[in-house]
């Protein structure tokens, strides 16, 4: 009886390591940048619907917005957040933020 619960315990344990554990575990980003590229994803997304952003302008932006979300695994590979770094991610939001806006006001439109 103690074997086959043992065993039950260290199957059960394993599977969960080889899975990942909990959902939270892998989740190391932090909220606020996450939430910041999300919204900016939307506006992305918006400005190709409603045609103020054309495909290729869309794509350039995507792009860098893809390499901010790097910069940030790069960052949180060992494991923290800096207060630094997460000043530097945010410079860098800050400055899509205003190219996001600058394409969608500029006067090139997808019709």
């Amino acid at each position: 009886m103690k074997r086959s619960i043992m065993a039950g315990v260290l199957i059960a344990g394993m599977s969960l390591f080889l899975l990942g554990g909990n959902a939270n575990a892998g989740n190391t980003r932090d909220p606020l940048i996450q939430d910041r590229i999300a919204t900016l994803q939307k506006r992305i997304a918006h400005g190709v619907a409603n045609g103020s952003l054309t495909r290729a302008e869309a794509r350039r932006v995507q792009k860098r917005l893809n390499r901010i979300r790097r910069q940030e695994a790069r960052l949180k590979a060992d494991g923290r957040l800096t207060t630094a770094e997460r000043a530097r991610l945010h410079r860098e939001l800050d400055k899509e933020h205003a190219l996001i806006y600058r394409k969608k006001h500029n006067v090139r439109r997808r019709y």
